[in-house]
């Protein structure tokens, strides 16, 4: 029997745990076994879609010089913002609309947290979680953070993060009147257009990439294509 996307899914959030641990929080770990873990991680990813998008051969140059290092950051971040697009479209062909939405948030907030943190203010973060900042304050904190570091339209990713988040707490919280699937749905393509854009500013800001903007809009368009 291959391998369910359940399976997969809690394979690859062990794997970023462990990698974020060991990025950020100081924690011992086996460079060698973690970069081996991306790639069968990576492989089986493409497996699941039944197609070659890219995310193999991305992780393949990422993970050659495996380490506390700006490359390990950037696969770090290309897994978590790209796998949780995957798993919302898998999702939402599945017919599990708000489990969807609930994963677009999940990686259209990965992408602020990153910037947040890349140009030190985790305390943005912090104060979110704590509840001394709501969503759209702490959005508009780091818009404006990018916008000081010389990013152009900042604007656009903003109201394309907030309206996922919008989404999911409506559909998640019982208020949303409409048609969920049609809701999942949008925000699944809100989703892979903030990723877009985000991987646009930071090349924009000249910080290290998982990969050339054009090619990750390549590989945000084949997921989509494969997975739905």
């Amino acid at each position: 029997m291959g391998t369910t996307f359940a399976d997969l899914d809690a394979r690859v959030r062990n794997l970023l745990k462990r990698t974020h641990d060991y990025l950020w929080m100081g924690e011992e770990a086996d460079p060698a076994a973690l970069r081996q873990e991306f790639s069968a991680v990576a492989a089986a990813w493409e497996d699941r879609l039944g197609a070659s998008v890219g995310v193999a051969n991305v992780t393949r140059v990422l993970s050659q010089q495996f380490g506390r290092n700006r490359e390990t950051e950037a696969l770090y971040t290309f897994t978590q913002q790209l796998f949780g697009l995957t798993a919302a479209a898998l999702l939402l062909k599945k017919g599990h609309p708000t489990r969807a939405v609930a994963r677009c948030s999940e990686a259209t907030d990965g992408t602020s947290i990153h910037f947040a943190a890349a140009f030190g203010h985790h305390d943005y973060v912090e104060a979110r979680d704590r509840g001394d900042l709501s969503y759209e304050a702490f959005l508009a904190e780091v818009a404006d953070l990018l916008e000081e570091k010389g990013a152009t339209r900042v604007g656009q990713y903003k109201r394309l993060v907030l309206l996922v988040w919008e989404t999911h707490q409506e559909v998640s919280g019982g208020a949303w009147r409409g048609s969920r699937e049609l809701a999942a749905r949008t925000a699944v393509y809100a989703t892979a257009t903030a990723l877009e854009r985000g991987a646009s500013l930071l090349e924009e800001l000249g910080m290290t990439t998982a990969t050339p903007s054009t090619e990750y809009t390549e590989i945000v368009e084949s997921i989509l294509d494969a997975a739905l």
